[in-house]
Order: structure tokens, then sequence, then C-alpha cells
């Protein structure tokens, strides 16, 4: 189950302090879909992130997630459990410990990152798209936000939120995409 401590009443803030097996520490990102934090599982040494789902998933999209999980490459995030029974669903995947790209820009003078390395977080990322095609599926909401890095300095593409299988019509929700992100007509139809 899901354990909470009493946090900032004010703030209406109610930190998680364990999910299933995990023991969480401090948030390290959240979204439309859930919060994502830096855990452990209990017993063991390995830094995991645990995605605390809103709700829960859709069957389809757990299928969705599983078969993505079966083609595991260096610049797609990996996934290591889904729980998507029980009083609360949460996912379980590497942890990147390198942050997300906007925050790696925001390390450089003014922003302004050296042209070898856009190129290869841009190839990086080609790279994952790529895997994530190849598996069957469109990603939904690339944006600097859901590419981390890790400790190697890698692009890695996460968040899934939004994956939608490439064949058949394409069903994507663009209620969850970032609209700043999405190709005009579809930002304008929203």
């Amino acid at each position: 189950g899901l354990d909470r401590t009493l946090g900032n009443q004010e703030a209406n803030v109610w930190p998680v302090t364990t999910c299933g097996p995990y023991d969480l520490a401090e948030p390290v990102g959240a979204g439309s879909s859930g919060t994502v934090y830096r855990a452990q599982r209990r017993g063991e040494q390995t830094v995991v992130a645990v995605k605390v789902l809103e709700s829960p998933p859709l069957a389809l999209w757990v299928e969705h997630v599983r078969k993505l999980a079966e083609s595991p490459t260096l610049h797609v995030c990996q996934f290591l459990e889904l729980n998507e029974e029980g009083p609360q669903a949460f996912i379980v995947y590497q942890f990147l410990e390198g942050g997300d790209l906007e925050t790696a820009r925001q390390r450089y003078e003014e922003g302004r990152v050296p042209l070898r390395t856009v190129l290869r977080w841009s190839i990086d990322a080609l790279k994952g798209l790529g895997a994530i095609h190849q598996a069957g599926f469109l990603h939904g909401d690339i944006k600097p936000s859901n590419l981390m890095l890790d400790g190697h300095g890698r692009v890695v593409i996460c968040d899934f939120t939004t994956l939608t299988p490439l064949q058949g019509e394409l069903a994507m929700d663009l209620k969850n995409g970032t609209p700043e992100y999405l190709p005009r007509d579809q930002s304008l139809l929203r």
C-alpha cells in the first residue's frame, strides 16, 4: 500500500514515504500522470525511479509499455516493474542521475550548449526515437524535460504517458501532450 507522512498542511503537501516494496526519497519530477521519486527497494542498494500514478493505467497502455520494454536500448528508459493492481499503481524504471536536457542546458554559460554536445544529444535522441518506432510506437511528447541524461552523458527518452501504436488509426490523446511541442495543426485542434 501507500503510506504518507504529514507534510505542510497549508500547502496541502503530503510527501509519500513508501510505495509497495519501495522506500521513496525526494520527488525528482512530476507531470500530468503522476510524481516521480528517487527510490530503493527495501533491502537493496540500487537507486531506481518510481512514478506513483495519479490513476490506474489503461490495460492497453500497460500492454504497449510491456511490449516496448521487450526491446531494451541505451536511449529508451528501462522499465523494471509495473504495479497496476492494489490501492496504488506505480511504475519503476532506471534512475537517470544526469537530469533532463533543460536542466543540463542551464549548466552552460548563458545556456549556450557547445555544438558537439548538441549534436551528440540529438543523435542519442534520434536513436531512442528509432528504437521506439522500431517497436511499433510513437512517443507523443518529445520535449527537453522528457529527454534525460544517464551517468555517461547519453540521452535517454522517458515518460511514456502518450505512447501510441504506429499501426492503425493513431489515437494519441492530445490533452496529454504538451502544446508547445505538438505539431501546429494538432496544437490548434486542442
